[in-house]
Order: C-alpha cells, then structure tokens, then sequence
C-alpha cells in the first residue's frame, strides 16, 4: 500500500510540475501567443470581409486601427534609439571598455552598410519605376533615361550619413531625384520627407562620445537622455500592451 500511495503521490507531483511549467510558459510568452491570436483573427476577418466586395471607404475605416496602432509604435522608435545610443556612448569608459566600444560602433556602422549595399543591389537588379506603363498621351515616347544609378544611390548614403542640421535630420533626407527619365536629368541636392535614420545614429554617436569626452560637464545632458530613454520605454510597453 504504502508503495502504490508513493508512486502515485510522486506521479502527482510530476503532473503538478509539468502543468506549472506549462502554465509559466505561457505567462512569460503571453505576448507571443497573443500575436499570433491576432495575426489569425486578423486573417480571418480580412479574408471574411473580402467576401463582401467592401467599398473604399470601408477598407479605410477597417485599416484605420492597425494604421494608428503603427503610427503610436513608429512615435517612440526614433527618441527610443537615439537616447539609448547616446547615452550607452556617453557611459562607457575608454580605458575598461574602449575594445568594446569601438567594436559595437563598427559594428552599427558594418549592419547599416551593408544593409544599403543590399538595397543598392535590389534596386539595380529589379529596377523599380521602369517598367511602368507609357502615358496615354505619349503612347510612342521611349524611355531612354536609366533612372538612378548606384553612384547616386552611394552619394545619397554618405550625404545622409553626414547631415547639416541636427532638426533636419529627423523630418527630411538627402535623395537625388530624376526629374526627366527621357534625358536623364537629375536633382541632385533635394530634401524628401522621411526620418534620416543613418544621420540619426551618426548624430547619437557623435554626441555620445563628445559627451563621454566632456565628462562631469556633459552629466546634465546624458541624465536627461537617460530620462527620455526610461520614458519612451514606458511609453512603448504600454503601446504594445
């Protein structure tokens, strides 16, 4: 008896620990499964209302949610990113910390290259914007311009990398323009609307270490960006929760 009442209370035991190990991962991975609950109810509208033949104004109004729950999100990335960076510069110590440093700068610099080299690859290769239909009224015209090149792909890169004004950089970015694909004519100093993030790091990290060289002086600054940073975070976790 005294065996059969162990090995089940041992069988007990195990059902408990197994049941609180499911139970914890599913608290600590709520966020996860409750994306993915969102992702298939999100398809099972979109797909349910698509059998209804909606209107405009109706998809307007169904987008309007996701649209604005994006817009809250992308609010907090660029003070999120840029406050941490310059307050992570702006802490690290050179003598402890300098390999550190120069390998985790590198290292932004590496990602976002690279990124722009696979971009500029892309765009030579699927050429976007030249296939595009001839307009009604010039149905004979030929396009003869080639559009962008990577030469002016590179130069809006090292433009954007290097900003002249530290507000600017925020709303506007460096971008040549074609103004006329039949000559191939070009813009080559034109400020396009968009958030300049290669700037933008390169503003944080400048600005970081200038802080780092200052020292006690510079305190004030890095506490406040410490305070937007702390903020934001907050701000962003109530978003996505």
């Amino acid at each position: 008896m005294s065996s059969n009442s162990s090995q089940s209370s041992y069988r007990t035991e195990v059902t408990a620990k197994s049941r609180n190990k499911c139970v914890a991962f599913m608290v600590n991975n709520w966020f996860m499964f409750a994306t993915l609950l969102g992702v298939i109810i999100g398809f099972g509208i979109g797909f349910g209302v698509r059998t209804t033949n909606p209107n405009a104004t109706t998809i307007t109004w169904i987008s309007m949610i996701g649209d604005i729950y994006l817009r809250v999100l992308q609010l907090t990335i660029l003070p999120l990113i840029t406050s941490n960076i310059l307050v992570v510069i702006a802490s690290l110590e050179p003598k402890k910390n300098g390999a550190i440093s120069v390998v985790g700068i590198c290292y932004i610099i590496v990602v976002n290259f690279i990124g722009s080299i696979i971009g500029t690859a892309c765009s030579c290769i699927i050429k976007p914007g030249t296939h595009g239909l001839v307009k009604p009224e010039e149905p004979d015209t030929p396009l003869v311009g080639s559009g962008l090149t990577a030469s002016d792909i590179f130069k809006d890169i090292f433009y954007n990398f290097f900003p002249d004004n530290i507000v600017g950089v925020t709303i506007f970015q460096y971008r040549t323009e074609v103004v006329n694909y039949t000559t191939n004519e070009k813009e080559g100093n034109s400020m396009k609307g968009g958030t300049n993030m290669v700037g933008v790091l390169f503003c944080a990290m400048v600005f970081g270490a200038a802080a780092n060289a200052v020292g006690e002086v510079a305190k004030p600054m890095v506490l406040f960006f410490k305070a937007v940073a702390a903020t934001v975070s907050k701000l962003m976790n109530a978003f996505l929760m």
